[in-house]
């Protein structure tokens, strides 16, 4: 679900690297590993575990120094030290073990904490596990501020009543601080939002399919074929 709002397709496109110039340097794979925030870095040391001998060995210092820096780092994510990474990254991504990285990325950094937050909070359908997934995923999750999922989750308050009745509350809060984020595009993004209050409110908590994204124009059937990793 959460790619289909990312790329319009529900194949993943683990070679999608480009500096999308928004100051985060390359944003990189399925899931947008950024180079700024160590995401990418991830994958990499997860793939060099078994491929000492890699083609990302010369962009590793300047992966090292540009992930995870202050937000007010003037040169978070610069990709002047990064010439030919994006080939690099699309030639690794034909290696099944590269794209396999790449989901062990997206377990740790995404998936794993979500789920975590979700059970804390006491969600425990498939739609909410996925939307608590896809609100990390978008907004991060690290910190409450103001934005993330643990700021949402906090504005939501307890689950008082059915697992319904709370997601309808956190899916209204995440669309109103989406809207009102005062920059040009996230206001824009918060049409995924609109998709998951359908799904809940036909009660496809189990994710039945077909899962049907009118917003997005897509329907999951179910009988996708699966990636190859």
């Amino acid at each position: 679900i959460t790619n289909v709002f990312e790329t319009q397709d529900t194949k993943l496109d683990y070679s999608f690297c480009k500096n999308l110039k928004d100051g985060k340097g390359f944003t990189c794979g399925f899931a947008g590993f950024s180079t700024a925030t160590g995401a990418a870095l991830s994958v990499i040391t997860d793939y060099r575990k078994d491929h000492l001998r890699n083609p990302f060995g010369k962009y590793f210092i300047s992966l090292l120094r540009f992930s995870n820096q202050t937000d007010c780092n003037l040169v978070k994510g610069d990709p002047s030290n990064f010439d030919g990474f994006g080939e690099t990254w699309r030639r690794a991504s034909c290696q099944a073990s590269f794209r396999k990285s790449q989901h062990r990325a997206v377990d740790i950094h995404f998936f794993e904490p979500a789920v975590k937050l979700a059970n804390e909070v006491g969600v425990q359908s498939y739609l909410g596990k996925a939307i608590f997934y896809d609100t990390a995923f978008q907004h991060g999750y690290q910190t409450d501020d103001g934005f993330s999922l643990r700021s949402i989750i906090r504005l939501a308050g307890p689950m008082i009543g059915s697992e319904v009745d709370y997601l309808d509350r956190f899916l209204r809060i995440r669309r109103r601080i989406l809207c009102c984020y005062p920059d040009l595009v996230t206001p824009l993004l918060a049409d995924r939002v609109e998709d998951f209050q359908r799904l809940l409110k036909a009660g496809n908590t189990r994710l039945s399919p077909p899962i049907q994204l009118e917003t997005h124009q897509v329907t999951i059937t179910g009988q996708e074929p699966e990636d190859p990793v």
